[in-house]
This record gives structure tokens, C-alpha cells and sequence, in this order.
């Protein structure tokens, strides 16, 4: 995370480099699948407060060591040992430091070391995979802030994974509306404590998103790559905004960088495939997603972006099947999603046999509206459709990952382009 800070030096993003911990591949051979040229290896002990780490660069080439060194401190110095490590890399990598980049690495987030090893514990990212990982990561966030009120990236831990749980699976817990709020509290916070918070302008960027403002949550992702230029998260979120607003080939652009950036990352590797989909290279974007397929838990947006390949390919069955494999762990948003693959495939009776589930649902006071709208576009029914979207975009439920899928259903019908100029969408 120092390393990040320093100019001109490329750092692989934790979902890549953490998959090698604990490896008996030679270094040659994790530097290849990286794509880099240096490998920071380590090793840390602690024994009470007292901390010792060990810590050598390696070069890639033939192995040997450019630069090693021991730290003996307290934990409370953790901090001072990034900043010195950083250092002695960059200066081995023949970096120069300036006075601005030494200010940030010498910063301390906080001055409690148990709050500081609750953000490192929340920011594990194994926690993102599942709804119950990420209320744990959020669990961590909120007790770094119970013993630090004023650490500013703990509040944007906590508006990230808010997020996460916002547009996840089932949540029964909280509405969407309400997570989102949350979310948009904590950033603000994080942003009115440190303004250089990458976090926290990102999650800024995501709820303007939600909201239709798109030129806002532009403005607010630009900011927060430009303070972390080598997260891939950021990244990502990014390319999804630009193919969302029609921008494809800056998309595209985006989603390689941030492969680049985390080259084994599962979203990483999905959001290239759904900028391939918006760039219309869709036989691309399926061999992209064909690299997830034995990802366990399966990523669910892969199965979504390959639905809408093989829609956009007029193979109905195939998108059916592909939703089919995933429905169980989709959610009622996503059972919407299948409901209408399963109607423009031509099975109907199954397509409203959901349609009455989600409508039941409704009724109990869940506000997928999205879901409704969707099976009721792939039945045809224009009608109802339009009148659940409406509703859905009054609510601020639609779902932006499916929207076009749905409404590709929908046209040529000019109510469409209404749609579409009510949530500030340029006509295509």
C-alpha cells in the first residue's frame, strides 16, 4: 500500500500478488504471471507489541537480491517501517522521491494501532466475495471507527462495503435506499476528514451513479484514480460508468488498465469482458469470461455479461442456460434477469411463474420493481413494462448492468429514449 504512493512505480493490486502467499514458485515465475520485474518478498512476526519484519527485493531476472533489511520496532512505529520500506525500494529502483510523496508516506492515518489493524483486516479482499464477508469487512471498518472517530479511510471502508451490500445478493436486513444513504454518509465523512481519500471519493462516484448523476460520479472516480492511479478497483468502477453512459472505447481502455494493474482478479477480468460486450465483440468477451469459469463462489456479474452476449447473439436458450447455473445465489434482482431470458427463449409459463413470485414480493414490500419490469419486457408486455420502469426509476432501483439488455427488448417503442433522457442518457 506505501509502494502505491510512490511515482512511476507499477505495484500489482493485492487480488493478484496475495495469490502467490505462501507459493513454492520461484520468483522468475510469479514475476511472469504478474508481468513485473521486481518482487518484494516478507515475513513478519509479533510477539506482543513488539513487531519483526523481515523484508528483500528480489530481481526478477536471475533472482538475486537488490535490496533486504530487518525491522525491530513496536507496533505503534508500523507505520514509520511502510514509509522506510517504501523509501529503500524506490531508492533501490533508482526513484527519486519529492517532498510531497515523502509527506504522504510519513502521514500516520491514525494513531491507534488496533483501529489500524481492523482497516487492514476489513480491507482483505476474500471479504468482497460474499454478502457475509463483506458484513464482517464492515464489522472491521466500524470498530477501527469506534476507537478512532476521526479515521478517515475507516469511514470509507465502511461506505465501500455499505455499497457492496447495497447492490449484492437478498438483503433483509436494510432496503437499498437506505444502504446507499448510509454509504453516502460515510464518504462524506471520509472526504470532510481527508480529502485525499481514494475510498471515499470512489464510493462518492458510485452513489452519484445510482442517483443519475453521472456527470458528478464522473468527476468523483477521475478523483480518486488520480489519488490511487494504481488500484484496480477504482479502475473498474470507472470503465462500468463509461460503458453505462455509451463511452466504449474509453471503457475498454479502463478495463485493461486495471487488468494490467490486477491481472488475476476475477472483476477485473469480468469488467474487460463487459467492455468487450459494449464495444459489440461479443465472441471476445465470452473467451474473457471462459478464464471464470471454475471461480467458486461463481462471479455473478460473468454469468449476467455472458446472458447478454448470447441475447445480443439472438441465442436465447444459451442466455436462459447460463442464468439457469447461477439462479439459486442470484437473488430476486437477478431472477428478474433470468425471468426475461427465459421468455425471449420462448418459455413462457416458466417466465411467469417468476413474474408471479416477484410480484408477491412486491406486494410484501420488497422494491425490485427492476425485476418486474424485466420479466414483463421479455413477455412483451410494453404496457406494464414501461410502467414498472417508471416506477423503478422514481425508486432509484433500476439496475444499471441489465438496463440496456432490457430495454434492447424494448425498442423501437419511443418511450424508450424518454427513459433514457429522464436519467440524463444521451440518445444512441
Amino acid at each position: 500500500g506505501a509502494l502505491t504512493k510512490v511515482p512511476g512505480l507499477r505495484v500489482i493490486s493485492p487480488t493478484s500478488a496475495f495469490a502467490f502467499r505462501n507459493s513454492d514458485l520461484g520468483v522468475r515465475r510469479i514475476a511472469d504471471s504478474l508481468g513485473v520485474s521486481n518482487v518484494l518478498e516478507g515475513s513478519a512476526q509479533r510477539v506482543g507489541a513488539q513487531l519483526r519484519i523481515h523484508l528483500r527485493l528480489v530481481d526478477a531476472r536471475d533472482g538475486s537480491t537488490r535490496w533486504s533489511e530487518t525491522y525491530d520496532r513496536e507496533m505503534r512505529d508500523v507505520s514509520s517501517v511502510e514509509s522506510d520500506v517504501a523509501g529503500g525500494v524506490a531508492r533501490e529502483l533508482n526513484l527519486r522521491l519529492g517532498g510531497s510523496t515523502l509527506g504522504r508516506l510519513q502521514r500516520r492515518p491514525t494513531s491507534s494501532i488496533a483501529a489500524y489493524e481492523l482497516y487492514v483486516r476489513g480491507n482483505d479482499p476474500v471479504l468482497t466475495r460474499s454478502d457475509s464477508g463483506a458484513r464482517a469487512g464492515l464489522e472491521f471498518f466500524r470498530q477501527a471507527i469506534a476507537l478512532d472517530p476521526r479515521y478517515a479511510a475507516a469511514y470509507g471502508g465502511v461506505a465501500r462495503m455499505q455499497i457492496r451490500l447495497a447492490f449484492g445478493g437478498d438483503d433483509t436486513t436494510m432496503s437499498r435506499r437506505d444502504r446507499v444513504a448510509v454509504a453516502e454518509d460515510a464518504a462524506r465523512k471520509a472526504v470532510a476528514l481527508d480529502d485525499a481519500d481514494g475510498d471515499a471519493h470512489a464510493s462518492l462516484g458510485f452513489i452519484y451513479r445510482h442517483n443519475y448523476d453521472f456527470a458528478s460520479a464522473e468527476v468523483e472516480m477521475k478523483r480518486a484514480v488520480a489519488l490511487e492511479p494504481t488500484s484496480a478497483r477504482f479502475r473498474e468502477w470507472l470503465a462500468q460508468l463509461y460503458v453505462f453512459t455509451d463511452r466504449p472505447a474509453e471503457a475498454l481502455a479502463e478495463a485493461h488498465e486495471a487488468l494490467r494493474l490486477d491481472p488475476l482478479s476475477p472483476t477485473a477480468n469480468a469488467e474487460v469482458a463487459r467492455a468487450l460486450l459494449a464495444n459489440d465483440r461479443c465472441d471476445e468477451s465470452l473467451a474473457q469470461l471462459g478464464k471464470l469459469r471454475y471461480l467458486r463462489p461463481p462471479l455473478l456479474r460473468a454469468g449476467s455479461i455472458a446472458a447478454q452476449c448470447y441475447a445480443r447473439m439472438g441465442k436465447w436458450q444459451e442466455a436462459a442456460a447460463v442464468l439457469a447455473r447461477n439462479s439459486a445465489n442470484a437473488g430476486v434482482a437477478g431472477r428478474g434477469f433470468f425471468g426475461y431470458m427465459l421468455a425471449r427463449a420462448g418459455r413462457t409459463d416458466e417466465a411467469r411463474r417468476i413474474l408471479a413470485d416477484l410480484r408477491e414480493h412486491s406486494r410484501g414490500g420488497d422494491p425490485n420493481t427492476f425485476a418486474v419490469a424485466a420479466v414483463y419486457a421479455g413477455l412483451g408486455e410494453r404496457d406494464a413494462a414501461f410502467r414498472w420502469l417508471e416506477r423503478t426509476l422514481d425508486e432509484r432501483e433500476l439496475d444499471l448492468e441489465q438496463l440496456d439488455a432490457v430495454l434492447d427488448g424494448l425498442r423501437p417503442d419511443p418511450r424508450v429514449e424518454r427513459l433514457r433522457e429522464r436519467m440524463g442518457l444521451q440518445k444512441r
